[in-house]
């Protein structure tokens, strides 16, 4: 859990995860946490009709079952919430050109054309690079032609 917390605090320190993405990974791993002791107390009490086997049995099966349930929930809840995608690299590609991720195409294709100018102009080949991977992230999202 705390090589976890580390691991998303640098990815937000070196810009690969967004603010509120950094806050939606951290709220996730206290909630997990929260729900698998929650789990493993509704499975014990379930367990105990079943005998000592029962009471094992129960508080596993329960605290992965509300761990997994209660991840799946909160990630929805606050993608819909905070009008962020589910994956955190489509938010990536989409903070590159500027754009929120329900943009037309129109307005992706004119970024692109905008953005591919100014690289191009100054021979920048490492952003060059980032918006050809962008785009590419953005088209198989969208699933729809782009000018990419």
């Amino acid at each position: 859990m705390v090589f976890e917390a580390y691991r998303i605090i640098n990815r937000w320190r070196k810009r690969k995860i967004s603010s509120i993405r950094f806050v939606q990974l951290i709220l996730d791993r206290l909630f997990s946490v929260a729900n698998g002791i929650n789990g493993l107390i509704v499975g014990i009490k379930i367990g105990e009709f079943f005998g000592s086997f029962g009471i094992y049995t129960g508080a596993f099966i329960f605290s992965f079952l509300a761990i997994f349930i209660g991840g799946v929930l909160f990630e929805w809840i606050f993608c819909k919430l905070f009008e962020i995608p589910f994956d955190y690299k489509i938010e990536n590609a989409f903070n590159f050109i500027g754009l929120k991720y329900d943009a037309s195409n129109e307005q992706i294709n004119e970024r692109y054309e905008d953005l591919n100018r100014k690289y191009r102009k100054f021979e920048d080949n490492v952003n060059i690079q980032r918006l050809e991977n962008s785009m590419l992230i953005i088209k198989n999202f969208k699933s729809v032609p782009l000018i990419v």
